[in-house]
């Protein structure tokens, strides 16, 4: 990985990647605007869109290269116009940042995006920041976008940066022209800056500082290149200087291409050497992959992660029921085994493992889920003994589940959802958490709600997904986190010693998500994962209930580390694995079940 504060190429870009690039120049700095006569794109796409802030019409121009190729993952180039200019200026412009942008878009197959954001003198305020992540949503419903990097020179380099500040999960990499850092400082465009931030430095200072990204230099965890010149009186350089000085000696992944006696400009060899830098890291990162399953898995739905890094995963194989459900290994490297085959149901021949957790013990404790079949009530809890990190007998902890669904171990008990357990009177769905000790066996749960292992019950108002408790996970002061899957929201339960209820209420708020599947607590950073299968999407939600977006794709086929109808996502060292159930649902951004049958790697930059 490459770091540091010296001008020049950092190497090839093989894969096409997501770029967000953002340049504020004033529009009588470009040169004329003239059309390509060869060009490597489809006829543009002048394209309207209704602001879900405020319901004005806005627009963005929409360039498709002409290699492009349905299904297979596409990295998106965003270029943000320059002060005074509109949507088109990155589309037509001959000047060399334009031209360096376009040309590797072009060279390596990628969307191309150029959008007004709000204003010809935007520099990124709330109205600019929604309308960019609007379209951002819109472009991966469509499109299997892999990878997205902000960058740019002087508004769009300020916005950029903005924007990665705000919005890290979005960025993967920041590419930064003649820019500012510090909106705090700053003297330029100062009647266009308060129009777009809605007031001035001394009106709203809390807003300009969270808009400057040297002040927020915690939250620039991705690669980041900037070019600066020493003679700009435009945007002055200093910001950027200390910004990236900081980052520097904080070990980040970062390049400045400082030119002493350069100007408000940036020529076409540095914005390249630029971008490559940051392409270059991703590249080498080994930031998404994809690990191919086996024929024999068709429906990956959980996972534990073992102490020696290895993961188990449940394949439920739902999609293909005539391939038993079974338990794979994950090795360090990757490397998928056959860990066991589970005990077909006398009842029907089928078997179903869906969550998945260790015990202190060593064993795993599994749900086997019968809800789709007949008759009711026949979902069983295994516990699997193993020795020497080999499967040694299996044994039933528990039968006459509904639909067992997500595990979670902790003090001696073992937790499982059961997702639907039968109407209410009101018509809604009824689900439950079930405790068992680790050593019970053969426990008969009684329908009715009157069980002594019934721990609590929710209810679910869905009608299209009426799935109720599904993923569950404990933080590190026992309380217990449950998914309303259909409801899409996370439910916090407090419990006692005895494992009774204290308190149960609603930690997040209805309509952060679309759906609520698997969930993973993440002791390292307090975050709850979450994978979100209607959207495709994972989620991590804080201990507060703050909701926001890790990674979202569009329809694909799960290959190069996108994700595809994620079930459950688990945190391995630096890396959130998840598990592509890749089935179809009411509303859900995935239309077709498709081999191959992947999880997706995601390298987390968040992480410590």
């Amino acid at each position: 990985m490459q770091r540091g504060f010296e001008s020049g190429s950092a190497g090839n870009w093989p894969f096409r990647l997501a770029v967000f690039i953002g340049v504020c120049w004033a529009a009588a700095a470009g040169a004329a605007d003239t059309p390509a006569t060869d060009t490597p794109w489809q006829k543009p796409l002048d394209v309207e869109f209704t602001s879900r802030l405020d319901g004005s019409a806005q627009r963005y121009v929409l360039l498709l290269p002409k290699t492009l190729e349905a299904g297979r993952p596409v990295d998106l180039v965003v270029a943000l116009h320059g002060h005074g200019s509109d949507r088109w200026q990155f589309v037509e412009n001959t000047r060399d940042e334009c031209r360096a942008v376009r040309d590797a878009a072009a060279r390596y197959s990628m969307l191309f995006v150029s959008p007004d954001y709000r204003a010809k003198t935007s520099w990124m305020g709330p109205k600019a920041e929604a309308d960019v992540l609007q379209i951002l949503d819109e472009i991966r419903q469509k499109y299997p976008v892999r990878y997205m990097f902000a960058c740019g020179g002087s508004m769009g380099a300020s916005s950029a940066l903005t924007l990665a500040a705000l919005h890290p999960e979005q960025v993967d990499g920041v590419v930064a022209l003649n820019g500012t850092a510090n909106h705090v400082e700053y003297q330029g465009f100062q009647d266009a800056i308060a129009q777009s931030f809605g007031g001035t430095k001394a009106e709203i200072p809390e807003e300009y500082r969270r808009r400057s990204a040297e002040l927020n230099a915690e939250r620039l965890t991705m690669p980041l290149a900037a070019t600066v010149g020493g003679r700009d009186q435009s945007v002055p350089p200093e910001s950027v200087r200390r910004l990236f000085g900081k980052l520097h000696e904080q070990g980040r992944a970062v390049r400045l291409i400082d030119r002493p006696e350069g100007g408000h400009s940036t020529n076409y060899a540095d914005t390249t050497a630029a971008m490559d830098f940051v392409v270059g890291t991703i590249r080498n990162s080994g930031a998404r992959r994809s690990i191919v399953l086996p024929g024999y898995c068709n429906t990956p739905d959980a996972m534990a992660v073992l102490p020696g890094g290895e993961i188990i995963l449940s394949a439920a194989n739902f999609t293909d029921p005539t391939s038993p459900g079974v338990l794979l290994k994950i090795a360090p490297n990757d490397e998928v085994s056959l860990f066991c085959r589970l005990p077909v149901h006398p009842e029907t021949g089928r078997v179903y493992p869906m969550g998945v957790r260790q015990a202190p013990s060593g064993d795993l404790y599994v749900a086997d889920c019968q809800g789709l079949e007949k008759p009711p009530r026949i979902s069983r809890l295994f516990r699997i003994r193993v020795a020497g990190g080999k499967p040694a007998s299996v044994e039933v902890v528990a039968r006459g589940l509904s639909m067992a669904n997500g595990v979670a171990i902790r003090d001696d008990h073992v937790y499982v959802t059961d997702s639907a357990t039968g109407p209410t009177a009101d018509g809604a769905v009824a689900s439950a958490v079930y405790r068992f000790r680790l050593d019970e066996r053969d426990a008969q749960v009684a329908p009715g709600g009157g069980d002594p292992h019934l721990v609590a019950t929710l209810k679910t108002l869905s009608k299209d997904i009426p799935v109720g408790a599904d993923g569950i996970d404990f933080d590190e002061r026992g309380n217990l986190y449950v998914a309303n899957c259909g409801d899409a929201i996370i439910e916090r339960i407090v419990l006692d010693q005895a494992g009774k209820v204290v308190r149960q209420e609603p930690l997040t708020a209805p309509g952060r998500m679309k759906s609520a599947d698997g969930l993973f607590y993440d002791r390292a950073t307090q975050r709850i994962y979450v994978a979100d299968i209607l959207a495709n999407a994972i989620l991590a939600v804080d201990l507060g209930g703050r909701v926001h977006a890790v990674v979202q794709n569009g329809d694909c086929d799960g290959t190069g580390g996108l994700l595809d109808g994620p079930s459950e996502v688990v945190v391995r060292g630096r890396d959130l694995i998840a598990a592509n159930f890749d089935r179809i649902f009411p509303g859900c951004v995935n239309t077709k079940t498709n081999a191959p049958h992947t999880l997706a790697v995601i390298r987390d930059r968040n992480r410590p």
